[in-house]
C-alpha cells in the first residue's frame, strides 16, 4: 500500500487540522480521533493528520499510486486554501518510504 508523509511548518496546525474534519466531515469518512491528531479514511485511502504546536503532520496511505497522488492534491488544495495568509511558505515536501 502506496503513502506518503508531509510536514508543514504552520503554528495554526490545530485549527488546520479541524477544519480539514469539519470540511470532509459531511463525505462520510471514518473518523478516529487520537490524542495525537485524527485518522479519517474515504474508502481504502486514509489521513492521518497530527497537529503538533509548530508543524501540521500528514500520512497518506492508499491502494494505488493514483489514489495516493489523488489524496496528495486534495490535501495541498484544502490546506493551501485553508492557510491563503501563509500558504505561500507552505513546502510541500512529500516523503514516501524507499520500496
Amino acid at each position: 500500500m502506496p503513502n506518503a508523509t508531509v510536514s508543514i511548518q504552520t503554528a495554526q496546525a490545530t485549527r488546520y487540522c479541524a477544519q480539514l474534519l469539519s470540511h470532509w466531515k459531511h463525505h462520510g469518512p471514518v473518523v478516529n480521533e487520537t490524542a495525537a491528531g485524527v485518522v479519517m479514511a474515504f474508502g481504502q485511502t486514509s489521513y492521518t493528520i497530527e497537529p503538533n504546536t509548530d508543524a501540521l503532520t500528514i500520512t497518506i496511505a492508499a491502494a494505488d499510486v493514483t489514489s495516493l497522488s489523488k489524496g496528495k492534491a486534495a490535501i495541498e488544495e484544502h490546506i493551501n486554501r485553508f492557510g491563503f495568509r501563509e500558504s505561500s511558505s507552505f513546502v510541500w515536501d512529500w516523503r514516501q518510504p524507499e520500496a
